[in-house]
């Protein structure tokens, strides 16, 4: 799978978890954030493991920035 299918479920981490905080939804969306989140890491793994550590490091920084 290209990396940028892990770019952009990156970005799709960030707006949901964006999300959560003004969406009322029982944690559905933080609970999709996270599975996004998931995802993109376990793609960016796929294609290398620089990679994999790369886009785990950005969710551990971007998600207390949040």
């Amino acid at each position: 799978m290209p990396l940028t299918y892990s770019l952009a479920l990156l970005v799709l981490f960030v707006l949901l978890l964006t999300t959560e905080f003004f969406v009322p939804s029982a944690g559905l969306v933080g609970l999709a954030a996270v599975v996004a989140a998931v995802s993109a890491i376990v793609i960016a793994f796929t294609h290398s493991a620089t990679a994999g550590f790369s886009f785990l490091a950005a969710v551990f920084a971007l998600t207390p920035i949040i």
